[in-house]
């Protein structure tokens, strides 16, 4: 979960019912992702975040076979003006991963720049820089660590 202050309550509750909670300070699309990897230690990703990562993790979470449940928590009025005028008739309106990734053929790219729990960050070495990169897509359904050498002339 986000180590927010708008999570607090939540963070109590969930450690009152018993279960652990993994507070990270962002990459919340990374640890969508992860929760979807069955290496992964993450079971789970709740709590609140921007609609931008919410379609970047939907859009993963295709590719993987996954799900996200989500709808629109504006925090002002000026939001909620935003959203009405966006056409957002219904802002409790839940939507899925096929509502924010709507295609059959999901691709999904990302290189990391700092180490996450997906990828490791940009290494910079004497003649080189190595980079990190998570390739996925629905269908085919698959999912591809690369790791590049990045030759610096000399």
């Amino acid at each position: 979960m986000l180590d927010r202050p708008r999570h607090e309550d939540l963070i109590r509750q969930i450690r009152q019912a018993g279960a652990r909670v993994r507070l990270f300070a962002d990459g919340d699309v990374a640890m969508a992702i992860a929760a979807c990897l069955p290496e992964s230690p993450i079971d789970m990703l709740l709590g609140t975040g921007g609609s931008t990562e919410a379609v970047l993790a939907a859009a993963a979470l295709r590719c993987l076979g996954g799900e996200i449940l989500c709808r629109w928590k504006p925090s002002d009025d000026r939001q909620r003006a935003a959203l009405r005028a966006l056409g957002a008739r219904d802002a409790k309106k839940i939507f899925s991963a096929r509502d924010l990734a709507k295609s059959d053929y999901v691709t999904f790219t990302a290189t990391g720049v700092i180490g996450g729990p997906l990828t490791d960050g940009v290494v910079f070495q004497e003649q080189s820089i190595i980079t990190h990169s998570v390739v996925m897509s629905s269908r085919p359904r698959m999912l591809r660590f690369i790791k590049t050498s990045h030759l610096l002339e000399t």
